[in-house]
């Protein structure tokens, strides 16, 4: 949910990251980021098309990637 961390235990500093939300059919989510060290902590906002977007607070599946060192 919003606020949720990634932590990329085998890396000292994460130095890029993509993030890819899952939603449900006929909704969207906006998924962003925020890194400190080797943690990624994220942030989700969505709502059903045609709504204006307000934070998620139920657990959403969220896909990464992440290079760093």
């Amino acid at each position: 949910s919003n606020g949720g961390t990634i932590t990329a235990a085998n890396m000292g500093t994460i130095l890029s990251a993509t993030l890819t939300a899952e939603s449900t059919t006929g909704n969207y989510v906006i998924c962003n980021f925020s890194v400190s060290g080797n943690v990624l902590t994220v942030f989700l906002a969505g709502a059903a098309s045609g709504t204006a977007p307000s934070t998620i607070t139920a657990a959403t599946t969220v896909h990464y990637h992440i290079i760093g060192q």
